[in-house]
């Protein structure tokens, strides 16, 4: 019994000691990390962690005579600007910023400058963040034209996105088919804005759902969502196609093919035929309107059943993945 209370007592005196030590350490710490900013004295970069990583990694420098102003202080990373979340006299507390992969890393306090003698090692890593538009925390937001910057400032945002499609002649825009009579729209990624595409009422269609394209990319095809289940396809319309107009936008439309409650459209990137179903019989349908023809006469006379799918009332999407080697 004697031994026992004596380790713990032992055990208890190590405890207390540790504590006390620990607060005798966190004081002297926080002494240093108050001291001031001397423009008198040097300032210098001893080392930092960790020595790699990729953008909005954090990173702990280490030095001497950074101060406690973060006003004064600026962080640069492969020559870009850092984000500078607090400077404690010998330690600065920072993220990377994007595309600093040059990697050196210095820190500006007033006047003078100091730069590592290491580099830090920038990994390119995929990023996936948000494009286009900010929600207002009732969850509304506004529909309209502009740049991506403003959107994320004035609650800017779309609607009932349905599909999206790269212009195959111009890969710095972006298409986006609406559903419920909402128009296309279409994201400017070199310019940064988005502008309202083709409307239902030129496409003389209510419901716009997915987009393909004609192998030269000079046609724009938008599968039509039009009609009942109890309507006759040749009074509806499954697929349009949309030319540039004299200012070379998508907006002279034509009807391509017939058919109701149509979902999916994809064309064929080697024999260019169209490939369309019906929601409600669950059929996937082959219209070659080179051959035929548009319009909804040819398509009803020569359009092709290929397949039923698993059950009717099933919204079926085609996107298509050929080995063209």
């Amino acid at each position: 019994m004697k031994n026992l209370m004596h380790v713990k007592h032992g055990g208890i005196y190590w405890i207390l000691s540790f504590i006390l030590g620990l607060s005798a350490c966190k004081d002297s710490i926080s002494e240093e990390g108050n001291i001031p900013y001397d423009p008198s004295l040097p300032v210098a970069i001893t080392g930092f962690t960790p020595d790699s990583g990729a953008v909005k990694t954090q990173m702990v420098i280490e030095g001497e005579n950074f101060g406690t102003d973060t006003s004064l202080v600026k962080v640069f990373i492969g020559g870009k600007k850092a984000v500078l979340i607090s400077a404690k006299s010998n330690f600065i507390y920072c993220m990377v910023p994007a595309k600093s992969y040059e990697g050196t890393v210095s820190v500006t306090v007033g006047d003078q400058t100091a730069t590592a003698s290491e580099k830090f090692h920038y990994n390119r890593e995929m990023m996936v963040s948000t494009l286009y538009g900010k929600v207002r925390d009732d969850g509304k937001y506004d529909v309209v034209d502009g740049a991506f910057d403003e959107s994320f400032i004035n609650y800017y945002g779309v609607q009932e996105p349905t599909w999206f499609s790269f212009n195959p002649n111009d890969s710095t825009e972006l298409y986006m088919s609406q559903d419920n009579g909402k128009p296309i729209r279409i994201f400017d990624l070199d310019e940064k804005v988005v502008r309202t595409g083709l409307t239902t009422g030129e496409a003389g269609i209510g419901r716009m759902r997915t987009l393909s394209w004609t192998a030269d990319g000079d046609t724009l095809i938008v599968a039509s969502d039009d009609g009942g289940g109890g309507d006759n396809d040749k009074d509806r319309k499954s697929a349009i196609y949309v030319t540039k107009n004299g200012n070379g936008e998508f907006r002279n439309a034509g009807v391509l093919a017939a058919g109701r409650q149509c979902n999916g459209v994809a064309i064929h990137p080697v024999n260019h035929e169209m490939y369309y179903n019906n929601f409600s019989k669950g059929v996937l349908y082959r219209f070659d309107y080179h051959k035929w023809g548009v319009g909804p006469e040819n398509c009803m006379a020569h359009r092709e059943y290929i397949t039923t799918i698993q059950d009717n009332e099933w919204e079926s999407l085609i996107p298509q993945h050929f080995d063209l080697n």
